[in-house]
């Protein structure tokens, strides 16, 4: 044992680590006391044993996914802040992480988020849910011919740390299915050189920070609506459409074959339910029927949109919910298909997780509107002389300071210099975050063509072609 410690060609680390062992193997007492004592005061940062602390490379999703190693490290109480430096986020990528923020804030971790808003790359949903499960929120944007583009993921503790750089984005895209390459780097208090690298991501974020053209910082959801209203983020649906037009069109070559085909189809996991003993299934659409190929569409959806017109109920605040659907085109292999004969197709209700079926069943639902959460919003088959047969969502949810949906609603309508009810003649976009709890969208009817042309399934809200309009999105 003394020949290895006073042999100085043998690195420091390798040394604790053979140290270490060497008292977990036969005890200490054969180890000197001055070497008991350094060791007594280094291992807690090295656990060498543990980690082997190694660079790892992440080619997703070929070798692995960063988000789960995301959700890995925010759950080592080794690390005590985390400090992320992206381009973009979108509400894909931070609800699955929104938990494990939470729960790393709740034993005293410090989150700080830096962002950029170049490109439309990051979403007002998105910034509307960091704002929530983060310590502090700032905006980085140029308003010249330059994109802020960094990925970092930095997280320090007392005795090490982990910095990630690569190309992943705070998106489910960038840190579950895209192709993107991350190098994880560990980093040791007792280790200057690594130490440095923080001190270098430290100072870059103090240059940031002092230059005031392009530096903002979020403190409250107005600042965010402020973005959104300079046009300088927008809502996801938007989005979405967007995406969906530019995936509808056509990608073949003239003899209408695909240069590329999909080639793998990376994991990601499901957004977090609102309860675990619910017994209501976030996509839920076959459950009860026949399979197809329209209905596998649908459970790539994760976004609902609907069209108006006038309205129900005396605020105008009723949308009717079909529980059976007509279909007039489906996204199929790169391409639209109408149905050659007539396809029904269970109704816009189970996009709620309610089975059309079973009348008996009533859901009460949770809308973040302009960021706020508006919660009872009942979702039920109606009975009685004012029944019509269908079922129907009642936009009537409070939030926890008692401001109901309706009133908001009002101001919109106010804003608008609007004098009929908000909701008609509008096109309503839900997109889910839990079971229980969507993102509420909405837009003039002026829109509901762009809204068709992104679709992935197109259907009516009901079996008759005099029936509203209704179609699902894929979110990114």
């Amino acid at each position: 044992m003394n020949n290895v410690i006073n042999n100085r060609l043998l690195p420091c680390r390798e040394l604790l680590a053979f140290v270490i062992e060497h008292r977990r193997t036969h005890g200490s007492a054969d180890v000197s006391n001055n070497v008991n004592c350094y060791v007594k005061q280094f291992e807690p940062m090295l656990d060498i044993a543990d980690d082997g602390g190694t660079m790892e490379l992440v080619s997703q999703p070929l070798s692995g996914q960063l988000g789960d190693r995301l959700i890995e490290l925010l759950s080592d109480k080794r690390y005590t802040s985390l400090t992320i430096i992206v381009a973009f986020a979108k509400s894909s990528g931070v609800l699955r992480l929104q938990e494990h923020f939470e729960r790393f804030r709740e034993r005293g971790g410090v989150i700080d988020v830096y962002v950029g808003i170049d490109l439309n790359g990051t979403s007002y949903e998105a910034l509307t849910l960091l704002l929530a499960c983060s310590d502090s929120l700032n905006i980085v944007h140029s308003s010249g011919e330059y994109t802020f583009h960094p990925k970092v993921y930095n997280f320090s503790g007392p005795s090490q740390g982990m910095i990630i750089v690569g190309s992943n984005n705070l998106t489910g895209g960038g840190l579950w299915t895209n192709f993107e390459s991350a190098l994880l780097i560990p980093t040791y208090a007792a280790e200057p050189d690594t130490q440095m690298l923080h001190e270098q991501i430290a100072t870059y974020l103090q240059e940031l920070s002092g230059n005031d053209e392009l530096f903002r910082v979020i403190n409250t959801q107005e600042d965010i609506d402020l973005l959104l209203k300079a046009h300088l983020v927008e809502r996801e649906v938007t989005s979405q459409i967007r995406r969906g037009q530019m995936r509808n069109a056509s990608k073949t070559v003239g003899d209408g074959h695909q240069l590329f085909q999909r080639g793998i189809a990376p994991r990601i996991p499901p957004l977090p339910r609102e309860s675990s003993d619910s017994k209501q299934k976030i996509n839920s659409i076959a459950r009860s029927h026949v399979e197809n190929v329209t209905v596998q569409a649908l459970k790539g959806s994760e976004t609902a949109w609907f069209e108006t017109r006038k309205m129900t109920g005396g605020s105008r605040n009723i949308l009717d919910l079909s529980m059976k659907s007509l279909v007039i085109k489906t996204y199929r292999n790169g391409v639209f298909v109408e149905p050659a004969q007539k396809e029904i197709i269970p109704g816009a209700v189970e996009f709620f997780g309610i089975n059309p079926d079973d009348t008996n069943a009533t859901k009460d639902i949770t809308l973040n509107f302009n960021g706020v959460d508006y919660s009872g919003n009942t979702i039920l088959f109606p009975v009685g002389e004012k029944a019509n047969g269908t079922w129907r969502i009642q936009l009537k949810g409070q939030s926890d300071k008692g401001v109901k949906i309706t009133d908001a609603f009002k101001r919109e309508a106010s804003a608008e210099g609007k004098v009929e009810p908000f909701l008609t003649y509008k096109v309503i976009a839900f997109s889910r975050i839990t079971a229980d709890h969507y993102l509420l969208s909405i837009y003039p009817e002026s829109q509901i063509e762009e809204f068709m042309e992104a679709s992935l399934v197109l259907a009516y809200n009901g079996q008759s072609v005099h029936s509203r309009l209704w179609g699902s999105l894929r979110n990114d």
